[in-house]
């Protein structure tokens, strides 16, 4: 479980399970490891699995992500670097000897903040990005003051106020 050391992009932390993508007649694909394919049919799951892609080529990686449909890809990793990177999933490249360190079918555990990727994590590893991820701050507080919230009778019945506005400035006065 060597941590190897790349530069991330984008934010946050990633574990799946590693899909490596190669070339068919130089149309990238990915394909599931052994073991992964069937236990997809035997769990009988809404949920497809959490999966990061490994590949020689960050620009392969990329685009199997958009297109693939048996898992829900989580991470991306490459051995290259790209000039221009773009994803919605934390990413982590620049790692020479990724192919040789993670195989497919291994948990992989990626930290884009700190550009690192790590095969088959060590329990301590995984302790810590399962108490991370269940610390997690919401992503939006809504703090409703007394106006904000619904109107109340003194015995506890809610008022419904309704109000009709043929313009947006009538709709400000009926706000108000």
């Amino acid at each position: 479980m060597p941590l190897l050391r790349g530069q991330g992009f984008g934010v946050g932390v990633a574990l799946g399970i590693a899909v490596r993508v190669h070339r068919i007649d130089s149309i990238p694909v990915a394909s599931a490891p052994e073991g992964l394919d069937s236990s997809l049919g035997s769990r009988r799951t809404s949920e497809p699995a959490d999966v990061v892609l490994i590949a020689e080529r960050y620009g392969d990686a990329l685009a199997c992500s958009l297109s693939l449909g048996w898992a829900r890809v989580v991470g991306i990793a490459s051995e290259d670097t790209p000039e221009s990177p773009v994803s919605r999933v934390p990413c982590v490249f620049g790692l020479p000897g990724l192919l040789g360190s993670a195989r497919p079918g291994q948990l992989l555990l990626l930290n884009a903040a700190q550009g690192t990727a790590m095969p088959d994590p060590d329990p301590m590893a995984l302790a810590r990005y399962t108490e991370e991820a269940a610390n997690l701050a919401p992503r939006r507080k809504f703090y409703l003051d007394e106006q904000d919230r619904p109107a109340r009778t003194v015995d506890g019945h809610e008022l419904l106020i309704f109000a009709q506005a043929g313009s947006l400035a009538q709709l400000d006065q009926a706000q108000e």
